[in-house]
């Protein structure tokens, strides 16, 4: 359980590219074309 941390999109920034779908889209898809789930967060506390 996460407790005292923050959503932190910087911390995510690094994955950007993972997360991309490089305009090929599938509707309701949460993993086109990439690694990392689009719907990805990162925490202060440096949980993914």
């Amino acid at each position: 359980m996460l407790q005292k941390c923050a959503i932190d999109p910087s911390r995510l920034a690094p994955f950007d590219d993972c997360m991309e779908n490089y305009g090929i889209e599938k509707p309701g898809s949460d993993w086109v074309w990439n690694v990392i789930s689009m719907k990805a967060v990162a925490y202060s506390c440096r949980c993914i």
